[in-house]
This record gives C-alpha cells, sequence and structure tokens, in this order.
C-alpha cells in the first residue's frame, strides 16, 4: 500500500502518520479524508480520476485512454486507447528538474490523431532526472471528453507518479 498526499508526490504507508491531511491510496482508490474529531473518512475517489506510483511501462488507464512511461527510448508518455480508436488534440509541457537547469521547459502540440490500441509517442521528449514533470492535455474529440495528466519521473525510472484526470 502506498498512500500519497494529494498535494504532494511523498508517500507512507503508516496511517497514523496521515494526521490532518487529506491523501488518496492508489490501491484502493480512496481518498482517506480527516474530520474535526480526528477520525479519518475513507471515501471512493471521483470516477474520473486515476492515480498510481508506477514504474516504467506499467499501464495506467481512465475511461479507455491508456498512458505508460516508454519503458526505453525517449522516456515520454506513451498513449493507447483499451479498444477501439479516439481522435484526440494532445498538448503538453515538460519542466527539467535538474538544478544548473533550472527554468528549462519545453511545450509542443499533436492535434487531428487518431489513437488506436497501440502504443503512440506523441513527444520526443526524454526525462532524464528525478523530479522531472510534465503535464498533458488531451482533448478527446471522439468522446467530447478533456483530461490533464501529470507525470513526474521517479529515481531510475522507478515508482513514477501519474495522475489522469478526466476534466469533462
Amino acid at each position: 500500500m502506498a498512500i500519497r498526499r494529494i498535494v504532494s508526490v511523498h508517500f507512507t504507508e503508516d496511517y497514523d502518520q496521515l494526521k490532518d491531511e487529506m491523501f488518496y491510496d492508489s490501491d484502493t482508490n480512496t481518498i482517506i479524508i480527516p474530520d474535526e474529531g480526528g477520525v479519518r473518512k475513507i471515501v471512493s475517489a471521483p470516477p474520473g480520476y486515476k492515480a498510481a506510483n508506477i514504474d516504467d511501462g506499467v499501464e495506467l488507464s481512465l475511461d479507455t485512454l491508456a498512458v505508460q512511461l516508454a519503458p526505453s527510448g525517449n522516456r515520454s508518455l506513451q498513449f493507447r486507447v483499451t479498444s477501439g480508436t479516439l481522435t484526440v488534440n494532445i498538448t503538453g509541457q515538460i519542466y527539467w528538474a535538474k538544478g544548473d537547469y533550472s527554468g528549462n521547459w519545453d511545450a509542443r502540440y499533436w492535434n487531428g490523431n487518431t489513437l488506436n490500441t497501440t502504443w503512440q509517442q506523441p513527444f520526443g521528449w526524454s526525462f532524464p532526472w528525478q523530479g522531472d514533470t510534465a503535464i498533458y492535455n488531451v482533448q478527446d474529440v471522439t468522446n467530447r471528453r478533456f483530461y490533464r495528466i501529470t507525470l513526474s519521473i521517479g529515481g531510475g525510472f522507478k515508482k513514477n507518479t501519474i495522475i489522469m484526470e478526466r476534466m469533462v
């Protein structure tokens, strides 16, 4: 079990460390909310939210949209659908975490393309350092949905934080 504070990438396996903060438990897809008496309330996460700390090459999906950190080559998100096809517009921004490169970022777009069940990597970014972060916006033109996907790279491409949110 890895319980993660919603506003950070820190996690714990001990409920007693939670105190008065709100956390998300990726194993059970629940949110842990403290109440005034110090009692923890566990509620199901919203249906349009999925988050996990996962290794490269491990898939995370929400609805029919699936992502994974590329297991080799350029280490950025790969996209696919679990069935059928989707016409999408994808934009993204990357922030490199290396101290001597602070402030470096890039932005790209990949519009009017079709996702199918084969992994596709819209941007050729490579994330060389732990803490590198990217935010992808995915407009699902087919189903009229919009997703925000946040990626934070873990050490050695292990325990990468991926958060998928269906905004509409």
